[in-house]
């Protein structure tokens, strides 16, 4: 009776450690969260930049007037502000014309929606750290990180989390036999990633391919790569229909696209504020980039195992570190904050390492 007990005892000790201690990343999303609730609440903070209504004036013009359209940005943006919004992919203002029909067009408003966003998105990436990363003491800490990721009221939020779907459902095609639904789930949520945010969406669609080219050793065959083979031929005959059969709505996208400082011209060095900003806003892959060093003495050891989280994190890792390389030295070093929540995913695959 006596072992009985001692054993319950244990049983219970282990479940409450492993639910309320650092093993469950859970704790720390939910402090998180209720940070940017009681942020929101109180404060009404983080404040929307200075471009976003850019992007949800559209909706609330809608809403408020019948027209699609953004007339406040109409003297640079004459198509998107005088006659339809097509400066971006849609998809982040369906989601968003839902919710500001149920809860109103006010900033506020807005910034709920963000932050649900956000709970949601964090709540995604809960559920990917504990059903496929081991629980390590110290992972409950991991989305702390998210903590200082203020910069979230555009459109990217909603690619997120399509985004961290579409590595969910990737990381589950890769681990269980091949099933055609799954796949299709797989394809429908890289391309509403890609049709809410083009740049993040293809962020997520690079991650999850590379992720099943490292596990490419464990005897993949070539069907596990059809989702993304599909989602990038859909995405381009979607474009190409676009701008063949609505050229006025191809103008919108060309005219916002035109006037965006993306690219530089030729290649450039990074200044003391590029770096700066990197090393606070991505960290993780900066002590990666220290500790590869360390990674390579055991390559060999790395290689002959199989967990599908190691493929992922190198996955990640590479696909990072080529994105900020291209911040960096061709594009605008603003784009280093899209890789915010897959540097979550490269801290838990750097812990259990």
């Amino acid at each position: 009776m006596l072992a009985d007990s001692v054993g319950r005892w244990q049983d219970f000790n282990y479940a409450v450690r492993v639910k309320f201690g650092l093993q469950n990343p859970l704790l720390g999303l939910g402090l998180v969260v209720l940070w940017r609730v009681a942020l929101l609440g109180f404060t009404a903070q983080p404040i929307p930049a200075n471009d976003a209504f850019f992007y949800d004036g559209a909706v609330v013009n809608w809403l408020l007037h019948g027209h699609y359209c953004n007339p406040p940005i109409a003297y640079l943006f004459p198509i998107s502000g005088g006659e339809i919004f097509s400066a971006y992919p849609p998809l982040y203002q369906a989601g968003l014309l839902c919710w500001m029909t149920v809860f109103g067009t006010s900033v506020m408003s807005a910034m709920a929606f963000h932050t649900a966003l956000f709970a949601v998105t964090g709540g995604v990436l809960v559920f990917i750290l504990k059903k496929y990363f081991p629980a390590e003491n110290g992972l409950a800490l991991v989305p702390l990180l998210l903590l200082a990721f203020t910069f979230d009221d555009r459109p990217d939020a909603q690619a997120h989390l399509f985004g961290l779907l579409a590595i969910f459902l990737a990381l589950k095609f890769l681990n269980e036999p091949i099933a055609w639904r799954l796949a299709a789930l797989l394809v429908l949520a890289l391309l509403c990633a890609l049709f809410s945010a083009c740049v993040t969406g293809a962020l997520y669609f690079g991650a999850g391919f590379l992720m099943l080219m490292f596990a490419w050793r464990r005897g993949l065959g070539v069907r596990k790569f059809l989702p993304f083979v599909a989602t990038g031929g859909i995405f381009l005959c979607v474009v190409l229909a676009i701008a063949k059969l609505e050229p006025r709505w191809w103008a919108g996208f060309m005219e916002n696209a035109s006037q965006q400082s993306v690219a530089s011209v030729g290649l450039r060095i990074p200044n003391v504020g590029d770096l700066l900003k990197l090393v606070r806003t991505l960290p993780v892959f900066v002590l990666a980039l220290a500790l590869l060093p360390l990674l390579a003495l055991r390559w060999r050891d790395l290689c002959r195992r199989q967990e599908s989280w190691l493929a992922l994190t190198a996955g990640v890792f590479i696909l990072g570190w080529g994105a900020i390389a291209a911040d960096l030295t061709l594009l605008s070093p603003q784009y280093v904050g899209q890789l915010v929540y897959l540097q979550v995913l490269l801290a838990a695959g750097l812990l259990a390492l």
